[in-house]
């Protein structure tokens, strides 16, 4: 049996926390499932940190992609609205391959992990800011960019989390192909109706 050494354990911790999280909820997962799911003994669990320090690790690393993500496309972003479409599918994009992180959100906006402060400010304000800033751009005057931001955000967040209802008690995933046009065409429509 090969010996894991401790970054890389530490990684798997952190990815299969994240994972517990973002299904369950902070609020629900405890050290012991995470402890189940990666296979290792709860003190090599306790040895990565607290239950709130391994959540605030799995924000750090998933916000760290994000603004990887973030410094990838912002030289590809062209001026004024075409460049806020491209931004909205980047986006959204970048969301359905990182399910968890829209996930996570979802889950705190739901009060989970309400023990836990000062995470927007430190991993969503910086995105929101960014997005406001780009709506601002080329907005109509009259539009609230902070909120239209807020918008789109939780917009995407919500299709990504919960895809579309197709019925009662019935949905879709996100992935599927029909509403996913669907809901990029309406997604581009609230572009068009700000600027």
């Amino acid at each position: 049996m090969n010996e894991i050494s401790p970054p890389d354990e530490r990684e798997r911790v952190i990815a299969v926390a994240g994972k517990l999280f973002s299904q369950l909820g902070y609020d629900i997962t405890t050290m012991q499932m995470i402890s189940d799911a990666v296979g290792i003994p709860m003190d090599s669990v306790r040895a990565v940190g607290t239950k709130q320090q391994i959540y605030r690790s799995v924000l750090k690393t998933l916000r760290k992609t994000e603004n990887e993500f973030l410094e990838s496309i912002g030289s590809q972003i062209p001026p004024g609205v075409e460049g806020l479409h491209v931004l909205a599918d980047a986006f959204l994009e970048f969301c359905l391959e990182n399910p968890e992180l829209p996930s996570l959100w979802m889950h705190r906006w739901l009060a989970d992990a309400a023990d836990v402060s000062d995470l927007e400010e430190s991993y969503s304000v910086p995105l929101l800011t960014a997005m406001a800033d780009a709506v601002r751009s080329v907005a109509r005057s009259e539009v609230d960019a902070e909120l239209a931001a807020h918008g789109a955000v939780w917009l995407v967040y919500g299709y990504v989390h919960t895809g579309l209802q197709t019925g009662p008690g019935a949905s879709s995933g996100p992935s599927d192909p029909r509403n996913l046009k669907r809901f990029r065409a309406y997604f581009h429509s609230l572009i068009e109706a700000v600027v």
